[in-house]
């Protein structure tokens, strides 16, 4: 998964060398709010994590991933949906097969130590315990598949082997309560769900929780990037997207680099007093937009995790651009009870 260096990429897009820097703003922020009603009418929402946002319906959705509770969520639809038992069954077997190729640490002689079938009722799930870090051999992982319906859904969750037994449990317990969307996604606040492509999790906050996304495929030759993570720090104001972007600039991080700051402001979002940066890049083969919004996020915090909002694309149609960026945030709503 690709962690969103923000700082960083706001000065190093595809191909760039060279640096400059203009003091003042280019667009009328003021102005940053009207004329993306067109550009809404053509949205798209989605859920991620603890957040709802909306995207133009001709950026595809690419990649979506998360982790709850440390544990790592992957969905996938069945490949043959008329014959899901064989589906599932080539799935898990698949995994298996897998696992067993892995290197065994020195004096382990099986890599796999147990399966286990938990099947019951409406829910088939099964689980299989192994070592996968041949560097470890007090180390094992738990991968756990159950059959949601239309979809598979993958937990996988690692720890020390004397506790091998409460990681299977802490496993289980999340993945009980997950359930899928089905055709009409709706919310309710006050349930404390978080989001997943296909499904929801009900359990609260608690630590290790993070969602990634990211669009490609747009007309305009858009990518959109979308990265939350739960933090425990507390940043200082003045460590900020902004302060930090100045002070690349200001240093000649990426010398020779010619940037043209587009917009450079607090800017809030959702309700999130957020930063918000646009700008233009160029040397002398060709010229990029870039789109940033950050917002640092409160400490050991799931409903305020760090969020961290980019897009990208070469130069051009850059009023029409900006309807679609304005569109995106004004979309973000967070889908919890303040």
């Amino acid at each position: 998964m690709k962690y969103l260096k923000w700082a960083t990429a706001l000065l190093i897009i595809f191909f760039i060398t060279v640096i400059g820097c203009v003091g003042s703003e280019k667009i009328d922020n003021a102005n940053s709010h009207n004329n993306v009603q067109g550009a809404k009418a053509t949205m798209k929402k989605y859920f991620f994590g603890r957040y709802a946002l909306s995207v133009p319906i001709g950026l595809p959705l690419d990649e979506h991933n998360a982790r709850i509770r440390e544990i790592q969520i992957i969905e996938s639809k069945w490949p043959n949906s008329s014959n899901k038992e064989s589906s599932r069954n080539n799935m898990w077997d698949e995994n298996i097969s897998e696992i067993d190729k892995r290197r065994k640490p020195d004096g382990i002689k099986n890599t796999i130590i147990e399966q286990r079938t938990l099947s019951s009722g409406a829910q088939w799930s099964k689980a299989v315990c192994y070592y996968g870090d041949h560097t470890q051999n007090d180390e094992v992982f738990w991968d756990l598949l159950i059959d949601a319906g239309e979809s598979g859904v993958w937990l996988k969750y690692n720890g020390l082997i004397e506790a091998k037994e409460e990681m299977y449990k802490w496993v289980l317990d999340v993945a009980k309560t997950y359930k899928p969307n089905g055709k009409n996604i709706s919310y309710n606040p006050s349930d404390n769900l978080f989001y997943l492509k296909h499904g929801t999790i009900s359990v609260p906050y608690k630590y290790q929780e993070s969602t990634y996304a990211r669009f490609e495929g747009h007309p305009l030759d858009l990518k959109l990037e979308l990265e939350m993570t739960e933090t425990h720090t507390e940043e200082p104001e003045d460590e900020g997207l902004l302060a930090r972007t100045a002070a690349l600039i200001a240093t000649g991080y990426a010398t020779g680099v010619d940037i043209e700051r587009l917009r450079f402001r607090k800017r809030k979002v959702a309700g999130l007093d957020g930063e918000e940066e646009v700008d233009r890049m160029a040397d002398k083969h060709r010229k990029a937009l870039s789109f940033m919004w950050r917002y640092a996020g409160k400490k050991d915090s799931g409903e305020y995790p760090e969020i961290v909002l980019e897009m990208e694309s070469p130069d051009g149609n850059l009023k029409e651009k900006l309807k679609i960026w304005d569109a995106i945030l004004e979309s973000m709503k967070p889908l919890y009870k303040k």
